[in-house]
């Protein structure tokens, strides 16, 4: 009988080495777990809390499936469709009525605090799930204007040139409708 996504993510934090999780990762692979990793781990994906919450008006509630509920809200966190007392209500409510296993891990993925060590191995296990930034960096002007095919016939030193300071950059995030 396969293991539900949970289930691993517990063997994930048991196990203390790097390989044995990419193949624990690799062997139960499933859409559910690949979606609890990339949103607990991704830096692109926040869900507005640092703790996990606890419901305002409590309301009892009954889940039918964990996953897709779990997802919806997740999702809507997420594109901000729900923010405030309203998320924490939602959110504290749906931890509430989860068995404990279930509040501890999404609890944990809410919070981006998965603490099982795999941040790592997603990478290595599922190329290409979570985006890595990597900022362009310079190359020295000596070697760029050392390339014949770069070199401007008419740009001869000596030049104009003014210094970067404290080395600081902006970085900027585009995810398709702002910035």
């Amino acid at each position: 009988m396969p293991l539900s996504p949970l289930d691993v993510l517990d063997l994930l934090e048991a196990e203390p080495g790097k390989l044995e999780k990419r193949r624990l990762m690799k062997e139960h692979d499933s859409p559910e777990l690949r979606q609890l990793c990339i949103y607990a781990q991704s830096p692109y994906i926040n869900f507005g809390f640092a703790s996990v919450p606890e419901p305002i008006n409590f309301m009892p509630t009954v889940i039918q499936d964990s996953f897709a509920e779990f997802f919806d809200i997740a999702n809507a966190l997420r594109d901000r469709k729900l923010t405030g007392h309203r998320a924490k209500d939602i959110a504290g409510n749906f931890l509430n009525a989860c068995t404990e296993q279930q509040r501890k891990w999404f609890g944990r993925i809410i919070t981006k605090n998965l603490r099982a060590g795999i941040d790592s191995a997603i990478n290595d296990a599922w190329p290409g799930s979570i985006p890595e930034h990597k900022p362009a960096l310079a190359e020295p002007w000596q070697d760029f204007y050392k390339k014949e095919s770069l070199r401007l016939k008419h740009c001869q030193p000596p030049w104009l040139q003014s210094v970067k300071l404290d080395g600081n950059r902006g970085l900027m995030i585009h995810n398709g409708t702002t910035w």
